[in-house]
């Protein structure tokens, strides 16, 4: 199913799945859903090198890298290419849009250094850092 500019969530709250309207989009393989988890929280782009080696640490990095390049043809064609952006070496950012990952009691560390905490509708509220 190829989803396009349609509204997608990720959701990571319980056992991870990637919704389209509210019904789960079948992933071939859970390192589709690793590689979209991990980029959704990063909010930024990736070298490829790093992402293979992440998804693939016991590989050497030309089959790793050729791993990656299937990975990312396959997830390109069901979420679509304007949602998993590619550019020569550099994978994303992952373009899920507002409010379209949900992690309703995930808290992790942001590149502010605040704990994101989740409220009643999934939006992550800053709460200081404590040192």
């Amino acid at each position: 199913m190829k989803t396009g500019s349609q509204p997608l969530q990720l959701i990571l709250l319980g056992a991870p799945r990637l919704e389209h309207f509210s019904a789960d989009v079948q992933l071939p393989r859970k390192k589709e859903l690793a590689l979209l988890a991990y980029m959704a929280f990063g909010k930024q782009a990736y070298n490829r090198d790093i992402l293979a080696t992440l998804l693939w640490p016991n590989q050497d990095d030309s089959h790793a890298r050729g791993n990656l390049r299937r990975l990312l043809y396959e997830l390109r064609g069901i979420v679509g290419e304007e949602l998993l952006p590619v550019e020569g070496e550099r994978v994303g950012p992952l373009e899920l849009g507002p409010r379209r990952t949900r992690a309703y009691g995930w808290t992790s560390r942001s590149s502010r250094g605040c704990w994101p905490e989740a409220d009643s509708c999934g939006a992550a509220t800053p709460i200081p850092h404590k040192r």
